[in-house]
């Protein structure tokens, strides 16, 4: 009997010291984050899913989902239920900011010798400080989630939706303690996408600051692709549920030298995630990390050279609306869908401008364009140095100086050789395929400048 009393009374001090210094984080945390914690995510999750369950555009689905299927309305609403569950995050202050961050920095450090970031001189001063944020970038590797959060992580919390690889333990449970919610992108389920719509349109009418990739999904060949509206739209909707905040888009421009899938990315061509088997997922899963672990024994050797990211002017949704010539607060449907398409497009078209060069890419267009210069490190060097000129005389953003040229060029020759697509030569290096599919995975990042 006393060993029970001692547990319990235990266990009743441990969550009551939690709660204590989950309040004292959060506490601290206000005061420290240039645009504090959101109260949407510090909701119990038990709140979070019954207010979606509540809103009347996910009751007005149930309702006639069940009509339609002439099935009860509790029997449709326990599936909406099902969906909220898996969608809606359990947001945990101490893991986004403790363990989160501290992770994402070790493994962006384990694999880049470098992070490098680029805001646009006026950003910070153009952000209203009542507005949603929504960082709009381009999708290089599935290391963008990682390097995006670690990079705003000392100004506020930023979450996003995950695919269907996060669908798989641990993965899940970990997105969601981070913030983010998860995606089926292969369902066709009326009813699935708007307990998702309405979930993502009220993390914005609250004023939680998102990620979202306009591509809908990883680019397979490295090349930016067309946006997608759906989860674009979503965010733009919030704007009738609460006028009084404007949203605010972020184009951002993504670049490595090199990215952890590159191999697997060039064997598989066009599949997606969502085409394999839960088995592909799990041995993709263990071969890479197989690969960290080589990382992690090679501490201060091998890293694939250098990941960034370039921060463009950000886009009012309620001045670009008026700039099409519509009333923000009146838009119909119709309207609302070409304003959207028109900002997808321009999203796309400034974040392309944006794709930083990094040392890697651009010497994988040299190779490609003209092996010639391969023949000396002299030749190769000189025409490295002049490609690198030409760029910045054409305003594209390099994320290396001239100074730093030459060491970021043996660096890129180094991640080359050791992939096999370059080989050692008399003087110099050729290319041990000209056609080599790697070597124009590579290329293609920067093809469109």
């Amino acid at each position: 009997m006393i060993g029970w009393l001692v547990a319990i009374i235990t266990g009743g001090a441990a969550v009551l010291a939690g709660y204590l210094w989950r309040r004292r984080l959060i506490a601290k945390l206000q005061k420290e984050l240039p645009y504090g914690l959101p109260e949407f995510l510090l909701m119990n999750r038990r709140q979070i899913i019954a207010g979606l369950i509540a809103d009347p555009a996910v009751q007005k689905a149930v309702a006639e989902e069940a009509a339609s299927a002439d099935q009860p309305v509790s029997t449709i609403e326990r599936r909406a239920i099902r969906y909220a569950k898996e969608i809606a995050p359990r947001f945990s202050v101490f893991f986004y900011f403790r363990i989160g961050y501290v992770l994402s920095k070790f493994l962006l450090k384990l694999h880049y010798a470098e992070c490098r970031a680029r805001f646009a001189p006026d950003l910070f001063s153009r952000l209203d400080p009542n507005a949603t944020v929504v960082l709009v970038p381009n999708h290089r590797s599935n290391m963008d989630v990682l390097l995006l959060l670690y990079l705003a992580s000392r100004t506020s919390v930023v979450i996003g939706g995950a695919g269907e690889w996060s669908r798989l333990w641990p993965f899940k449970a970990l997105v969601h303690l981070a913030g983010g919610y998860v995606v089926d992108r292969r369902t066709g389920d009326a009813l699935y996408r708007k307990v998702l719509a309405r979930f993502i349109a009220q993390l914005t009418a609250a004023g939680v600051n998102q990620l979202v990739f306009p591509e809908g999904g990883l680019s397979r060949d490295a090349r930016p692709k067309e946006s997608k509206l759906g989860i674009l739209h979503y965010v733009a909707s919030a704007y009738s549920d609460s006028a009084e905040r404007d949203i605010v888009f972020v184009p951002v421009g993504i670049n490595y030298d090199r990215v952890p899938e590159d191999l697997r990315l060039v064997r598989d061509g066009g599949t997606a995630f969502s085409e394999h088997s839960k088995l592909f997922l799990v041995r993709a899963t263990v071969v890479y990390l197989r690969e960290v672990c080589t990382l992690i024994l090679n501490r201060g050797g091998y890293r694939y050279g250098l990941a960034c990211a370039d921060y463009g002017h950000p886009v009012s949704w309620q001045q670009w609306v008026s700039w099409c010539g519509y009333d923000p607060g009146q838009l119909d449907a119709a309207s609302h869908r070409r304003c959207l398409e028109e900002l997808g497009r321009s999203l796309m078209e400034r974040i392309e401008e944006l794709i930083p060069v990094t040392p890697l890419t651009l010497l994988a267009r040299l190779c490609l364009d003209a092996p010639e210069h391969l023949a000396s490190q002299k030749q190769l060097t000189d025409a490295f140095a002049v490609a690198a000129a030409t760029l910045r005389d054409k305003g594209q953003t390099l994320m290396f100086s001239a100074e730093e040229q030459p060491k970021c060029l043996t660096g890129a020759i180094a991640i080359f050789t050791r992939l096999g697509v370059l080989v050692a030569d008399d003087s110099g290096w050729k290319v041990a395929q000209p056609l080599s599919p790697l070597l124009k995975y590579y290329a293609n990042a920067i093809s469109h400048l």
